[in-house]
């Protein structure tokens, strides 16, 4: 996998995105971001989500998000599971922030998906995360999923 050098033309926001998570396969589902040049980390495997826009709280941005992407709509609300902060300072911007809530999915949510952007979705269960697809899965995901696959109450959605 080829990673593209970061650059100031990246325009970083602050974002929410969700760990899509089934139960009963004990699995996440992520993105297959596209390979456009212009993106971080394109090629890469990423939470769903997105930019938050103006005007959006963090929980709002991340339900227009999944429908906008998969289709996903319906969900009850979630608190935020973690954050990552970002600092961009040395390209001439701030700090950028990314929410991330957890969300169960199941069999009738996951037949109602679309994926309308990216190149398509995975499953990914702990074994990978911590085995030899983790090179392929954008660093500041990666930490949040290793966080979530370690927690007490393993494999559930509930808050700690």
């Amino acid at each position: 996998m080829i990673i593209e050098p970061l650059s100031a033309a990246l325009n970083p926001s602050d974002a929410s995105v969700a760990i899509l998570f089934c139960p009963t396969e004990e699995s996440v589902y992520l993105q297959h971001r596209d390979r456009a040049p212009g993106i971080f980390y394109p090629d890469y495997l990423s939470c769903f989500g997105g930019a938050i826009d103006e005007g959006e709280n963090e929980s709002d941005a991340i339900h227009r998000e999944l429908g906008e992407e998969i289709g996903l709509t319906g969900l009850p609300s979630s608190d935020v599971f973690s954050t990552v902060s970002l600092n961009f300072g040395c390209f001439g911007k701030g700090v950028v922030t990314r929410y991330y809530f957890v969300f169960e999915v199941s069999g009738r949510h996951l037949n109602q998906l679309t994926v309308c952007e990216g190149q398509g979705m995975v499953s990914v269960t702990r074994a990978d995360v911590f085995g030899t697809m983790a090179a392929r899965i954008a660093p500041y995901d990666l930490f949040v999923l290793h966080q979530f696959f370690t927690r007490p109450g393993l494999g559930c959605a509930e808050q700690v």
